[in-house]
């Protein structure tokens, strides 16, 4: 038996404690296996004596990390902390950044995973465990006596039945803000979005695949449905959603069909994410029958030039705004989310974004700055036409890192710190060429207001930052009236 100890970092930190699918299936796959495995959850700040007391009690043969691009700084900096405590134990690199970028993994880690996990670790392991040689475990890349070992990547798992439920045990489960905040159960049917949005990573990890075909994988209804049952049986609490995770559920329709048919009445709320392109007044009814109560969407680019053109999403407006108008009409909360400081978009352009969300009126519009992830698409426009700067953001709120000549940064800034109160005043349309002249022409103080940004978004600081006192608030206020 190997022990393996998985270190992993919320990205998102400002939603706290999320649960994380990947490496609850691959500890799933391991334990299965009879190993051991155990996990240090970093959802704030850690400090070097911290990590370093938490690894020493952990003792673990193996330290495992997953990391997308924009914190791998971080990652790296956790993984030499770990290297000084244990400088012969084996760590591993997994996950997005380990995959488009081996090359620069690898510097940092003894192994790389180059693809999904769940198999080759839990091959990886067993010859730990068996004191084999672990150099030509394939979808790996090793450090071996100074040169790298690059073995083959192994093909997508197409059949995601064969792989057990994710492993919830190896999180405080009841702590997670899934479930501590929300009541929620988080689920994921599925693998891979069919879509090319040159922002995201899928379209480059896809195309990397030998069965690139099988990109876009569903596990069964009935697989679905058991595992959502086990987590009420196994994990007993004060339910009131499940939450689907994928990038649409509606995309493939047979699928969608079946599990309307088949979902069991749970007295659950479901929220969900889809395109506004996939949506019409159908579908919306099928899922309001379900109980979706929720639906997510990206508009991501008010400008149509913008939205089209450099993020490939291919939507009109009234593509956008009848989703919308459709969810409200069955009774279907929406949320909202926008990009803002893409390349080549201007202020004015922006502005756009703004208003898109004034005439498709989602309940709850997010916006955030555009992060160039390493090695995609849009990444290597920005290298293309010099807008890349040497500044890295570790966090996904971060500003804006690039130089565009078409924007300023506090431009960007500015519209996303105060983009529901942008909406707000936009509200007013015989106004819009006013605010727009305003804001273009820099007649307000943008860098004075982002310093108060506390106290001026103080309600919504408190609900994201202190969750418990804004529900303790909302009651107090509920009870005097």
């Amino acid at each position: 038996m190997t022990k393996v100890t998985f270190i992993y970092f919320d990205a998102t930190e400002r939603s706290g404690r999320c649960f994380m699918v990947g490496i609850s299936i691959i500890s799933s796959v391991l334990k299965k296996a009879g190993h051991e495995v155990s996990l240090i959850h970093i959802s704030d700040e850690i400090s070097k004596e911290e990590l370093q007391k938490r690894v020493r009690e952990e003792n673990a043969d193996v330290y495992a990390f997953t990391s997308i691009s924009l914190v791998y700084k971080r990652i790296r900096k956790y993984n030499s902390w770990v290297k000084e405590v244990f400088p012969n134990k084996l760590t591993i690199l997994g996950g997005i950044q380990a995959i488009l970028n081996p090359e620069e993994s690898i510097k940092d880690f003894e192994a790389v995973c180059i693809g999904e996990g769940e198999y080759c670790m839990r091959e990886l392991i067993g010859k730990i465990s068996n004191k084999e040689n672990i150099y030509d475990t394939k979808n790996f890349w090793f450090k071996k006596d100074g040169e790298i070992v690059k073995n083959e990547r192994l093909p997508l798992i197409e059949n995601l039945d064969d792989l057990p439920f994710p492993d919830r045990d190896m999180w405080n489960y009841y702590n997670l803000t899934d479930y501590h905040d929300a009541k929620q159960i988080t689920i994921m049917a599925s693998r891979g979005c069919p879509y090319m949005c040159p922002y995201c990573f899928n379209h480059k990890i896809r195309d990397l695949y030998p069965n690139k075909h099988k990109w876009v994988r569903f596990r069964s209804v009935e697989n679905v449905i058991n595992e959502i049952k086990e987590v009420i049986k196994k994990y007993p609490g004060e339910y009131k959603s499940i939450r689907f995770i994928d990038d649409t559920i509606v995309q493939n329709k047979e699928w969608f069909e079946e599990l309307c048919q088949k979902f069991p009445k749970l007295n659950l709320q479901i929220s969900c994410q889809a395109r506004a392109n996939e949506l019409n007044e159908d579908i919306i009814k099928k899922l309001r029958k379900l109980g979706v109560v929720r639906v997510e969407m990206g508009i991501e680019a008010g400008n149509p030039f913008i939205r089209n053109q450099v993020m490939k999403r291919y939507m009109s407006d009234e593509q956008i705004i009848n989703a919308f108008r459709l969810c409200r009409k069955y009774g279907i909360v929406t949320t909202s989310f926008n990009i803002l400081g893409i390349p080549f978009e201007t202020s004015k352009m922006m502005l756009d974004s703004v208003k898109i969300n004034v005439r498709a009126k989602p309940n709850y519009p997010y916006s955030f700055i555009f992060q160039p992830f390493t090695n995609t698409k849009a990444w290597e426009i920005c290298k293309e036409f010099g807008f890349l700067t040497k500044d890295e953001n570790e966090s996904l709120f971060g500003g804006s890192t690039l130089n565009c000549p078409h924007f300023r940064p506090e431009e960007a800034k500015f519209i996303q710190t105060f983009f529901r109160k942008m909406i707000k005043f936009y509200k007013i349309r015989p106004l819009w060429f006013f605010y727009d002249f305003i804001f273009i022409n820099h007649l307000i103080p943008m860098k004075t207001m982002l310093r108060f940004e506390k106290v001026i978004n103080f309600s919504e600081y408190l609900s994201q930052n202190h969750p418990k006192t804004t529900k303790v608030i909302k009651k107090l206020l509920l009870w005097k009236k």
